[in-house]
């Protein structure tokens, strides 16, 4: 009777230490906090950066079969295309190709195969982050910025520009940011000497 009980204790006893070792979580498993946890870099982690999946910068057309490219300007038999499309009115002989999606001829200045109403070809150059100017205005993605200044206007880096009188972000002015004391921090941030902004509103 003595050693029928003690087997049914040993039973039980190597029944209970299986079990242990089976329910446990094992180091790197699902139910390990250290896996659970957020790793840097991982996407509940990270912050949208100026030119990510949320902008409208550097947006590639996807072609049939997969993949992608960048749209792109090219002169083929005598003819000017952007994206696989015909330029209108664009002169393949003088056509020249410019950089952020700008180019012109002797006639008229295009941004991503359309034509910048009364832009001017001579005095045209592009300046960086897709803004652009002439002698007599300043243009962000082939538009015009009302009231920029020609003479002051500058480039300052993450989509950010300003001229003597205002501040802007993607073309748009910044209402009540300071020129004067204006600076680019990095990844969108900027300041002045009374406010902080990221990505063009004040925080």
């Amino acid at each position: 009777m003595k050693k029928l009980f003690l087997y049914i204790v040993l039973s039980i006893m190597v029944g209970n230490v299986a079990f242990a070792q089976t329910s446990a979580p094992r180091p790197g498993s699902s139910l390990s906090s250290q896996s659970s946890a957020p790793r840097p870099g991982s996407s509940s982690s990270s912050v949208p950066r100026p030119g990510g999946s949320g902008s409208n910068h550097h947006v590639d057309k996807h072609r049939p079969g997969g993949g992608k490219h960048k749209p792109a300007y090219i002169v083929s038999n005598n003819t000017v295309y952007y994206d696989g499309h015909k330029v209108a009115d664009a002169s393949a002989i003088n056509f020249k190709i410019l950089s952020d999606g700008y180019a012109k001829d002797s006639w008229n200045v295009y941004f991503e195969g359309k034509k910048i109403k009364d832009a001017s070809v001579a005095s045209f150059k592009v300046l960086s982050d897709w803004y652009a100017k002439d002698n007599w205005n300043v243009y962000f993605y082939g538009k015009k910025i009302k009231d920029a200044s020609v003479s002051s206007f500058k480039v300052l880096g993450d989509w950010y520009a300003k001229d003597n009188w205002n501040v802007y972000f993607e073309g748009k002015k910044i209402d009540g940011a300071t020129a004067g004391s204006f600076r680019v921090l990095k990844d969108g941030y900027a300041k002045d000497n009374w406010n902080t902004y990221y990505l063009g509103r004040k925080i």
